[in-house]
Order: C-alpha cells, then structure tokens, then sequence
C-alpha cells in the first residue's frame, strides 16, 4: 500500500524544491516554481481542502482520510487512479533517464584544475569520480527537454502496471519528479508512481529499496542503465538471501 506519509513527503520536497526554480511564473500558491506551467496538481482547484503546508491544492487521498485526520490534515474529493491502495507484496522499480526515456540533459563536472566536462547520462553512469570534481545537476531540476521514450522499457513498465498485485515505482535520481509524471500522463498516457531521490548516490535508490523489504516485499524487479547503482541494488542479494530480488542493467 502507499502509504498517505510518503505521498506527502513527496509532494514537499517537490514543492519546496521546485520554490527554487526563480525563473518558472508564479504558481498557485503565489511563489515561483509551482508548476503553473504545467497546470498540474498543484494548480488552483476549488474541491480541494488545506494540505500539509497550510495552502489549498495539496492532495490527500479520500481513501486514506482517518489516518489524515489523526495527522491533522484533511481529505479531498479525488486523487490519481496511480495512487490508489496496494495489495501485494511484488516490488518493480524502473529508473527513468536512459532507462525509460531520453532527453537534452547533461551532468556537468568541474574539475579541479577548472576545466569543466559535459556528460550525458550514459557517460556519467560510467564516469570514475576523481578527487576534487564538483557536479552540477541543474539540467535535471526543470522541465524535460525534447524527451524520447525507450520503447521497449515502456512496453514492460506498461505490462508491469498492469499487474494489480505489483506495485510500480519510476525511481530517478532526479530532484522533481513531477515533470516525469507530466511526461508519463500526456506524452505516454500512464500514470505510473514516481519518486525522486534528488542524489546520483547509488545507495540512495537501494536504500529505497530496502525500506519497502522491511514492508514486507519479497519479490523485487529493479532496472537501471547504471552500473553502479545496479551493484548497490545487488548487495541487498547477500543481506536478504531468501527474497526473490532481480536487477537488470538497461541498454
């Protein structure tokens, strides 16, 4: 089940992280970086009650309304259909740039000697970090640029969603996961779960991981076009020899 606590701390850090983006128009809480231009979820609705930051427009799940009431916040009339309860115990997780889909993004590295290196994600999966690099990640905080999907991966997320008793989950290092799931719903038509880490360390996504084993999944599928954080997925192998966990490195 997706519990009511992580949609809200997912709205958060895109909120808060998205006040960052000075150059976005004002959005309907009046700041900038609210996603006005995209009139998603966060835009202005007349049905919906106050959420967790004290402002309307911030969805809770009509389903899950007693456990928002005992956290103090209160219900609206309609929500996804992605983010509706989960009964089974099969876990898929699917990485999203070069994975899912590609787009003009680029990971830029300065150097200590000040030289600065332009990679795309490809080649900062496999890039060796050298003492004194410093990383800026600024292309991956905005809207998709020019995004293609990866057709292939598409068709076995789609057949992944399918399936009532799996939950999916598009995991990306990215910070905003909200333009993903703009991406997913009018450029794919799916609405599939996405979380942003918001760190290129790979032990962030196999932590995420391993906090939905503690809940009780046993069955995980993980694929990702980065080798590194396909090895930190496969060291939960060894922690959790009796669970059934898959990983996959993209092409």
């Amino acid at each position: 089940m997706i519990r009511l606590a992580d949609l809200l701390n997912e709205a958060r850090e895109d909120l808060f992280r998205a006040s960052d983006q000075s150059k976005w128009p004002k959005g309907p809480f009046g700041k900038k970086g609210d996603f006005a231009d995209y009139g998603g979820p966060f835009k202005k609705s007349k049905d919906w009650k106050y959420g967790p930051v004290g402002r309307k427009g911030l969805p809770i799940p009509k389903e899950e309304e007693d456990d928002a009431k005992e956290t103090g916040y209160k219900k609206v009339d309609e929500i996804d259909s992605s983010l509706n309860e989960f009964q089974g115990k099969r876990l898929a997780v699917f990485d999203f740039d070069d994975t899912l889909a590609k787009s003009e993004a680029y990971i830029y590295v300065t150097k200590s000697n000040g030289k600065e290196l332009k990679l795309d994600p490809a080649e900062y999966a496999v890039y060796e970090e050298e003492p004194g690099d410093e990383f800026d990640f600024r292309d991956f905080n905005s809207k998709l640029k020019n995004p293609q999907t990866i057709d292939d991966n598409v068709k076995r997320l789609k057949a992944e969603l399918g399936n009532p008793q799996t939950k999916v989950t598009v995991l990306t290092a990215r910070g905003l996961a909200f333009p993903l799931r703009h991406f997913f719903k009018n450029e794919v038509g799916i609405s599939p779960y996405v979380v942003g880490v918001g760190s290129s360390d790979p032990m962030k996504k196999a932590k995420w991981i391993e906090a939905h084993i503690k809940k009780g999944y046993n069955s995980i599928f993980f694929i990702d076009d980065s080798p590194k954080n396909i090895a930190a997925v496969d060291t939960l192998k060894q922690k959790y020899p009796d669970l059934d966990i898959e990983t996959e490195l993209a092409e």
